[in-house]
């Protein structure tokens, strides 16, 4: 990333305005800007803007129902995720209040209610979902899992199973 790239932040405030203004102090207290569409502060700040904002699921289907795009965004909640995740503490409030009580010692206060997405929205690539637990048996490196009934090798894992054989390519032609 080149420290050329400016980034803007835009936030959604309880009266429905939405604040847009550099993260960067030294842009100074003129670039702010306050606009009743997301859009609008999207086409005025500069070509190759990185934006900062809380969630994309909240901002982009808006900016797209308006015909603007950006071409890169940090979408805290997400990077929340991830980080949480690599910490082994999945499951942990994700909000952007949660990350900034982290970042300061505070108290962590609980992921306001999940919002009503747009049913005809496209999925997020990290939106947490309920899986189901795939079963897993582990076996034991005696169990002979060769046709000829000898046993492989260790893997690395310490397992003797081997993968399944790759199938055989066809020795016919395509039709």
């Amino acid at each position: 990333m080149s420290d050329r790239t400016s980034r803007w932040a835009l936030a959604e405030d309880g009266d429905g305005w939405w604040h847009a203004a550099p993260v960067h102090p030294a842009a100074g207290p003129g670039a702010r800007m306050r606009v009743r569409d997301p859009a609008e502060a999207v086409r005025a700040a500069p070509p190759g803007t990185r934006w900062v904002w809380r969630s994309t699921a909240a901002v982009y289907p808006r900016l797209l129902a308006a015909g603007a795009r950006v071409e890169r965004c940090h979408d805290i909640e997400d990077a929340e995720l991830l980080l949480l995740g690599h910490e082994g503490r999945s499951g942990e409030p994700r909000s952007a209040a949660a990350a900034w009580a982290r970042l300061n010692n505070a108290p962590v206060p609980p992921d306001p209610p999940q919002r009503a997405i747009d049913p005809r929205a496209q999925d997020s690539l990290f939106d947490p979902r309920p899986t189901t637990p795939v079963p897993w048996t582990p076996c034991s490196p005696s169990t002979p899992t060769r046709r000829d009934g000898s046993t492989p090798p260790p893997t690395p894992t310490g397992c003797g199973c081997s993968p399944p054989p790759s199938p055989r390519p066809s020795s016919s032609p395509p039709r």
